[in-house]
């Protein structure tokens, strides 16, 4: 086989290991009002993406934030799927607009993800999901939030979980690096190498 032969061979091979993502993500708008020292300290939600639902965000507060566009992606199978990367989003909002400090924290599963964060009028929390994360959501895709006041209060508006799914194979939440282009690399040289060797 020539060199190039060799090449198109490889390129081929390796095009074949690549796996195209598909986003997946799951809109919940639960404007709940959450208060520090009351019965509605927190508030519990779970990410579906097993049946997401149809909600699109839409109202002003939403869009002011720029979600305007965010909507549920279905079609995620845990049974066949595996989540590789992923992220979530809350938007929280001041509803008394008092000037006053809110401070609250976030967990995702038992796991924390906002520790004593404080905000006046609004913020918005973008955070990455950790490997563990993405492992329970290839299991099962749903993953359980819960946002807690702990000084004043706020509404929480929106909550937004989006994950990239690849059918079958092992979860990679991170790169290899270049290992196997480099071992493939390699492979061209020695097999060039065997080549002209034969050739003398």
């Amino acid at each position: 086989m020539s060199l190039q032969g060799l090449i198109s061979s490889a390129v081929l091979s390796l095009s074949c290991l690549a796996v195209s993502a598909v986003p997946y993500a799951d809109l919940q708008l639960p404007d709940k009002k959450v208060t520090a020292g009351t019965s509605q300290w927190h508030h519990e939600g779970t990410f579906d993406l097993n049946d997401p639902g149809s909600t699109t965000a839409s109202d002003w507060r939403t869009t002011a934030a720029g979600w305007l566009g965010y909507q549920d992606i279905d079609g995620f199978n845990p049974d066949t799927m595996d989540a590789t990367s992923g992220f979530v989003e809350f938007l929280l909002i001041d509803h008394n607009f008092d000037y006053g400090v809110e401070k609250f924290r976030v967990n995702l599963d038992d796991a924390l993800l906002v520790a004593a964060r404080s905000f006046k009028f609004a913020d918005w929390i973008v955070r990455r999901i950790s490997a563990q994360l993405l492992l329970e959501i290839s299991e099962t895709g749903i993953l359980e939030y819960d946002v807690q006041a702990t000084s004043g209060s706020f509404t929480l508006v929106g909550a937004y979980l989006e994950i990239n799914g690849v059918h079958e194979g092992p979860v990679t939440a991170v790169p290899d690096g270049g290992i196997t282009v480099g071992f493939l690399g390699l492979g061209l040289v020695s097999l060039v190498a065997v080549k002209r060797l034969r050739s003398k």
